[in-house]
C-alpha cells in the first residue's frame, strides 16, 4: 500500500495561473506531489488578484449593511472564480461556485449577528482565496478560508470537484467505487495505528475517521489520484492544523487489479459496464455469448452517446456507422437498431437521437475477477443510482459478467456476458 501524505497547512494559496480549458494550464506549487511526498503549503499574499488570472471575481461585504471597515462588526471578504455564462458548461460551473458563495454569505450573516466588536478592537473577518486545478478531466475549486474573531484565525478548506459538463462531482463518481468512503477511512486509520510520534488522537476509529471525511466538498482530483482534507481537531489536535492526506487512484480499486487486469484497462472497461446496466436493468435483462437484444444493444449505445456529448441539448446525429461503431466497440456483432427503447427519428444517413432523454440510473460494483482461459469473469453487484449518489449503497442483484481481451475495442475487452442474478 502507498503511503499517505499528512501535512499541516499554514495559510491559503491564491489562485494560479490557469484558465478552464487552457492548453498552458499551469498547476498550482503543490498539485504534481505524489503519495508519499509530504508537502506544505506557502504563505499568500495577503491581498490582490491571483497572479497571471483575470477571471476572478472579488466582493467585500460589511456588516450590518451600510457600514465600513471602521463601523462594522463583521468584514466579508472572498475571491471566487468568474466562469461566466457564455455556454452552458461556464453556467453550470458559476451556478456551483454561487450556491457556495451564498452557504458563505448565510454563514458570515450569522456570525454578524453575534459579533459584539468594542471600540479599538479588531474587526472579526471572514477572508476566502481560491485556487484552480485541472485534471483527468475534473477541475477543483479549492477555497481556503480564514476566519478571525480577534486575536485568534481560525482556517478550513471547501471544494468543488466539477465534471467537464460543469456538475459537482463526489470522489466515489470520479473513481466510480461504491466503497470509496470506507476504503479511504482504512488506509486513514492504517496511518493513525502506525503513527509512533503522537500526531493524531490516539482514541481515533474507523467510525471518527468517517465522520471526518468529506467526499463532496473535502477532496480534489489530482494527476496522481486525490486529495483530501480534513478539518482540525477531528482526527488530530487543533495545532495540527488541517490534515492533507494523498491518495493514489489505484489505491481504490478492487483488489484484483493489477493482477488479473491492469488498473488502465479496468479504469477504461468499467464505465461501460456501467451503461451496459443502465440498458439491461429496465427490465433486469441478461445475455451471453454476446447474444445481446437490440432493444438493450440500442440502449446501451444512446447511453453512451449522450454521455459523450455532455453539453448537448435537443438531438445528437449519428450515422449507421457511428451507431454501429458504439456497439461493435464492446459486442461482437451490431444488433439492428430498435427505435422504440429510445425517442429518435431516422434520417437518410442515420438518425437523431434525443440528448434529454434518460432512463433510471445504475451501475455495477465489481468486487472479484477470475480468469477462465482468454475471457475474465467478473462479480459483484447491480446497485441502484450511481457511485456517490444518494441510492447508490442500495444493491439490486447480483451480476457476472464475461469479458475477453480484444485488441480493436477502445476499451480494451469485448462483453461477452452480463448475467443479472
Amino acid at each position: 500500500m502507498k503511503k499517505f501524505v499528512c501535512a499541516a497547512m499554514a495559510a491559503a494559496l491564491l489562485l494560479t495561473s490557469c484558465v478552464v480549458g487552457n492548453t498552458g494550464y499551469t498547476p498550482s506549487p503543490d498539485s504534481s506531489a505524489t503519495p508519499g511526498t509530504a508537502t506544505s503549503e506557502p504563505t499568500p499574499p495577503v491581498t490582490g488578484s491571483p497572479d497571471g488570472y483575470e477571471d476572478v471575481s472579488t466582493t467585500t461585504l460589511y456588516f450590518p449593511e451600510g457600514t465600513d471597515e471602521d463601523t462594522a462588526q463583521y468584514r466579508l471578504a472572498y475571491s471566487v472564480p468568474a466562469f461566466g455564462d457564455g455556454d452552458p458548461v461556464a453556467s453550470a460551473m458559476s451556478a456551483a461556485v454561487q450556491r457556495y458563495c451564498d452557504s458563505l454569505l448565510r454563514t458570515a450573516q450569522e456570525r454578524a449577528l453575534s459579533a459584539d466588536r468594542a471600540e479599538g478592537e479588531a474587526l472579526p473577518y471572514t477572508e476566502v482565496t481560491c485556487e484552480l486545478r485541472e485534471a483527468r478531466g475534473y477541475t477543483s475549486v479549492v477555497f481556503h478560508e480564514s476566519h478571525s474573531y480577534g486575536a485568534s484565525v481560525e482556517r478550513s478548506v471547501s471544494t468543488l470537484v466539477l465534471d467537464s459538463a460543469g456538475i459537482e462531482r463526489p470522489l466515489p463518481y470520479v473513481c466510480g467505487s461504491y466503497d470509496a468512503q470506507r476504503a479511504i477511512a482504512q488506509r486513514i486509520l492504517s496511518e493513525i495505528t502506525t503513527d509512533a510520534d503522537g500526531f493524531y488522537f490516539r482514541d481515533v476509529d474507523e467510525a471518527g475517521v468517517l465522520r471526518a471525511l468529506d467526499l463532496f466538498n473535502g477532496y480534489t482530483v489530482e494527476e496522481f489520484g486525490f486529495r483530501i482534507y480534513i478539518a482540525p481537531a477531528t482526527i488530530a489536535p487543533q495545532a495540527r492544523g488541517i490534515l492533507i492526506f494523498d491518495l493514489a487512484a489505484e489505491e481504490l480499486a478492487p483488489e484484483f487489479v493489477g493482477e488479473i487486469m491492469s488498473f488502465d484497462d479496468y479504469s477504461r472497461l468499467l464505465p461501460e459496464l456501467n451503461h451496459l446496466a443502465v440498458a439491461l436493468a429496465e427490465n433486469y435483462e441478461s445475455f451471453s455469448d454476446s447474444a445481446i437484444s437490440a432493444r438493450a444493444a440500442t440502449v446501451y449505445a444512446c447511453h453512451r452517446a449522450v454521455a459523450q456529448n455532455p453539453t448537448a441539448t435537443g438531438a445528437i446525429s449519428l450515422s449507421q456507422d457511428e451507431f454501429d461503431a458504439l456497439m461493435l466497440a464492446v459486442f461482437a456483432t451490431a444488433p439492428a437498431i430498435d427505435q422504440s427503447t429510445w425517442p429518435m427519428t431516422e434520417s437518410d444517413d442515420g438518425y437523431a437521437i434525443s440528448a434529454g432523454y434518460s432512463l433510471p440510473d445504475y451501475g455495477v460494483n465489481i468486487t472479484g475477477a477470475t480468469a477462465q482461459g482468454d475471457s475474465i469473469l467478473l462479480t459483484g453487484t447491480l446497485q441502484f443510482g450511481a457511485a456517490g449518489s444518494a441510492t447508490g449503497a442500495s444493491v439490486a442483484a447480483a451480476v457476472e459478467i464475461a469479458v475477453r481481451p480484444h485488441s480493436g475495442s477502445p476499451f480494451g475487452f469485448r462483453i461477452e456476458a452480463f448475467r443479472i442474478i
